[in-house]
């Protein structure tokens, strides 16, 4: 299990690693699932988490950035 600082570095690196083109990002099941659950834990209640995780500045920092990947590709298959 990653701590929010690591979940945040982790998901910039592997965004940055490659640069993802629409489709995939679009079509990526662990990508939407990661996005999904940092939603979740935003927005919601995610498994009992509680309030501490709802707006942890690294978790939050983590689903923007999926979030901006999402954005962008369906700006470009748009």
């Amino acid at each position: 299990m990653h701590e929010p600082g690591e979940v945040r570095e982790v998901v910039v690196a592997e965004l940055g690693r490659v640069r993802w083109g629409a489709e995939e990002v679009l079509r990526d099941e662990y990508l939407q699932l990661a996005l999904w659950t940092l939603q979740e834990l935003s927005f919601r209640d995610f498994g009992g988490a509680g309030d501490v995780w709802e707006w942890d500045l690294e978790l939050v920092a983590a689903r923007q950035a999926l979030e901006g990947e999402l954005e962008r590709a369906l700006r470009e298959v748009a």
